[in-house]
């Protein structure tokens, strides 16, 4: 199964395509969506270091962006600019804080999903109204970790990287910004950061 199939991208396929399903998925931002007060919309937000250098690998292991070979110091540039696929980063995010607090929007950072998968799985079952037996919630944790998730990669993508690339499912780590990013990168996102008290609280622990 490939998971494009089973939840499309609304970009990617369109609306009339995406009529036919009940489950979406895209990056885009709210105000680029049409709101609907009976759908529910699970939002998932990455701290901006480690988002930047993982988009960087994403952007190098698709041969579309013609960018193998393309530096984190000019990426990061891309980035900061608003100047990658699906726009400004920090407007995205920022565009939903003004429906954070709603009934049918699930918002969660994914460094607490990586460190507490467990409670989120609990959460995100109460939100969908899915009563979840204890071994479906082992079934499912089994599933999503990291190791499940990078077996058979055509799964997310049927578009393979070349042999030298990054796999698209990568490495999923917490902080791995701190070795790409120099001193000056790292207060150039802070600065961003400081723009919107959303991300503040969100990501003060990691950045």
């Amino acid at each position: 199964m490939n998971i494009g199939d089973e939840i499309p991208w609304l970009e990617k396929n369109g609306s009339t395509y995406c009529e036919d399903h009940v489950k979406l998925k895209t990056p885009l931002p709210l105000h680029l969506l049409n709101w609907n007060d009976r759908a529910k919309y699970i939002v998932v937000a990455r701290n901006p270091k480690d988002f930047c250098v993982s988009y960087y690998h994403h952007t190098r292991g698709f041969v579309r962006y013609d960018y193998a070979h393309g530096t984190f110091d000019d990426f990061f540039r891309c980035f900061l600019d608003g100047a990658v696929d699906f726009g400004d980063f920090f407007d995205r995010i920022v565009s939903w804080q003004s429906r954070l607090n709603d009934r049918n929007v699930f918002f969660s950072v994914r460094m607490n999903n990586l460190c507490d998968n467990k409670e989120i799985v609990k959460r995100l079952a109460l939100f969908l109204e899915i009563k979840i037996e204890d071994n479906i919630l082992e079934k499912v944790l089994q599933h999503s970790s990291l190791q499940a998730i990078q077996t058979d990669l055509q799964r997310w993508s049927i578009e393979l990287p070349p042999n030298d690339m990054p796999t698209f499912i990568r490495k999923g780590e917490i902080g791995e910004w701190c070795n790409y990013s120099n001193e000056e990168q790292s207060k150039l996102i802070d600065m961003k950061v400081e723009q919107f008290p959303l991300m503040k609280t969100l990501w003060a622990k990691y950045m």
